[in-house]
């Protein structure tokens, strides 16, 4: 498995996966998933706070991903995935808190 070979399961896309079911997000989560897509050009600033409340609660990573699929994406930039500044210490804490629980 991922997790045996010491890598980290994450669930990508959560809005599409689960749209705005939180219980069967949570039920999904509950299945050993390491980290969460957070932030993504796929995600407004609501979502973002969704996904970080469930990051926070269930000591998930916060995944950042652009969903960049191409140069024919003309609304996406390679690499822009809404993390901007303002989370630089939220995700710092999560982080560390995240690398700890891995380190077990």
């Amino acid at each position: 498995s991922i997790q045996v070979s010491n890598g980290l399961v994450v669930l990508a896309s959560p809005k599409t996966t689960c749209g705005d079911d939180e219980n069967l997000l949570k039920e999904l989560l509950s299945k050993g998933f390491d980290g969460i897509e957070v932030f993504t050009n796929s995600h407004d600033e609501e979502d973002i706070k969704k996904y970080l409340d469930f990051a926070k609660e269930l000591n998930l990573f916060p995944i950042c991903g652009s969903n960049y699929y191409g140069s024919q994406e003309l609304l996406v930039e390679i690499g822009d995935s809404k993390a901007s500044n303002k989370y630089e210490k939220v995700l710092r804490v999560f982080i560390d808190r995240c690398l700890k629980k891995v380190e077990k």
